[in-house]
C-alpha cells in the first residue's frame, strides 16, 4: 500500500498529501481486499511493550499491557496511541520502521520529478515522495478503519493484525520464482514456510506480488485505463528498489544469504492459487 502510493504520486506529479492517501485507502479496502484475502499487517510483541511504556510516561493509565481491539472513544487518548503507533520505534516491520527512520527514510522515498525511480538522497525536500509520510498516514488509516469497524463485522475481517513473539534470527533471504505464469497456472504459488526448525526465513514471491500489484491496480481503478500500464510499472520499480534498501540498511536481512528458488511448475502441480 506505502508503495502504490508512493508510485501514484509519482505518476500523477503530484506531492504527498492526505486527502489523496485517504482516496488510495479507501478504494484498496472497498475494491481489493476482502476477507480472505485481508489487508495484513503485522508487529512484534517486543516493540508493543516498549511502546507501551512510552504511552504511560505520556500519561495513559494505568499502563497498557494489549493493544486495543476497539479504539479509544476519547479523541485525545486515541491520538497519543496514534502518534505512538506510527512512531518508527513502535514498527515491529523491519521494512516499514526502515521508512519512517529518519536516518533511512531518504532510501525509501522517490525523487518526484524526472520519469525515473531513483530515491532522494541528495533530493530536496520539495522534490521528494517522502516514504515517512506516506507510511505515517497508511498506518494511522489503518489503526482508524481497524478500531472503528465492527468486531466480528466482514468489514472488520477485510484487516489481520498480526503480533509476532520472540525474537528475529533469520537465517536466508529466499526469493521465489516460477517458472510458468500463465495458463492453469496463473496466480499459483508454492508455499514457502517461513519458519523451519525454529529459525526464519525472509520469504519474497516475486511472481505473486507481481501479479497482486497488477491486479490492485486494474480491480481498484487506481488510475484511469490508460495509465494503469505506467503505474503497474512504477509500483514495480518502487517496491524494488524499497527491497533493495530493506536487504543493505535491515539487520540481520543485510548480513545473511540470498537464494534465489525456482520452482518448476507444470499445469499438474502448480501450488496454491491465490484469490484475484
Amino acid at each position: 500500500m506505502v508503495a502504490a502510493a508512493i508510485a501514484w504520486f509519482k505518476l500523477e506529479q503530484k506531492p504527498v498529501n492526505k486527502a489523496d492517501i485517504k482516496t488510495l485507502f479507501d478504494a484498496y479496502m472497498s475494491k481489493i481486499v476482502t476477507p480472505s484475502r485481508p489487508f495484513y499487517f503485522h508487529t512484534d510483541d517486543a516493540r508493543l511493550r516498549r511502546m507501551f511504556v512510552r504511552l504511560a510516561a505520556d500519561g495513559i493509565t494505568p499502563t497498557p499491557s494489549k493493544l486495543p481491539d476497539v479504539g479509544p472513544s476519547d479523541p485525545a487518548i486515541a491520538g497519543k496511541w496514534l502518534a505512538q503507533l506510527v512512531n518508527f520505534e513502535s514498527q515491529g516491520c523491519g521494512h516499514i520502521r526502515l521508512q519512517l527512520n529518519p536516518e533511512f527514510t531518504k532510501f525509501y522515498s522517490v525523487k518526484l520529478s524526472g520519469p525515473n525511480v531513483t530515491n532522494c538522497d541528495g533530493v530536496a525536500a520539495a522534490d521528494c515522495i517522502s516514504a515517512g509520510e506516506v507510511a505515517a498516514e497508511v498506518i494511522s488509516l489503518f489503526y482508524n478503519y481497524y478500531w472503528f469497524t465492527k468486531l466480528g463485522s466482514v468489514e472488520r475481517q477485510k484487516t489481520r493484525l498480526v503480533v509476532d513473539v520472540g525474537p528475529l534470527v533469520g537465517k536466508a533471504v529466499t526469493i521465489v520464482t516460477l517458472t510458468e505464469t500463465t495458463g492453469s497456472c496463473q496466480f499459483r504459488h508454492p508455499l514457502v514456510y517461513p519458519n523451519q526448525g525454529g529459525s526464519t526465513l525472509f520469504v519474497y514471491h516475486a511472481n505473486a506480488v507481481a501479479e497482486l500489484r497488477e491486479f490492485a491496480v486494474r480491480r481498484g481503478e487506481l488510475t484511469t485505463v490508460g495509465k494503469r500500464a505506467r503505474l503497474i510499472k512504477l509500483w514495480n520499480e518502487v517496491a524494488g528498489m524499497q527491497l533493495g534498501s530493506t536487504l543493505t540498511y535491515l539487520n540481520p536481512a543485510n548480513a545473511i544469504g540470498i537464494f534465489t528458488v525456482t520452482v518448476n511448475t507444470t499445469a499438474a502441480v502448480a501450488g496454491r492459487k491465490m484469490a484475484m
